[in-house]
């Protein structure tokens, strides 16, 4: 078997647990555990069908087919790393706004 589907395998079997263990109510959806598997999950599957459809192509499928599919892929990388990351560097006391790319230990303050 190859390395990258031993590697989508072990994330698919992570994330099954935890929506076992979330829906069982032993941990909530902005846990640790979570949001790390969900940003190695997105960016990898991102990644994969980046390289993969647009990069690599396939002979079989349409051009505009591979633009689409490469630019899905595009988007989970882009959710993984605006939404969760930020999540993931608050719970540690850190923030950061992706969209102004503000870096800070304290909180944002907003303007009255």
């Amino acid at each position: 078997m190859k390395a990258y589907k031993i590697w989508l395998i072990l994330l698919k079997l992570i994330m099954v647990i935890q929506f076992v263990l979330i829906s069982l109510g032993f941990l909530g959806d902005d846990h640790i555990s979570y949001l790390v598997t969900d940003l190695l999950f997105k960016t990898s599957l991102g990644t994969f069908l980046f390289v993969y459809f647009y990069l690599a192509g396939s002979p079989k499928i349409d051009g505009w087919d591979e633009l689409f599919i490469s630019f899905g892929g595009g988007l989970l990388i882009f959710d993984a790393w605006y939404n969760t990351f930020p999540k993931i560097l608050r719970l540690y006391g850190y923030y950061f706004n992706p969209y102004t790319f503000y870096f800070s230990d304290k909180p944002e303050k907003k303007e009255e």
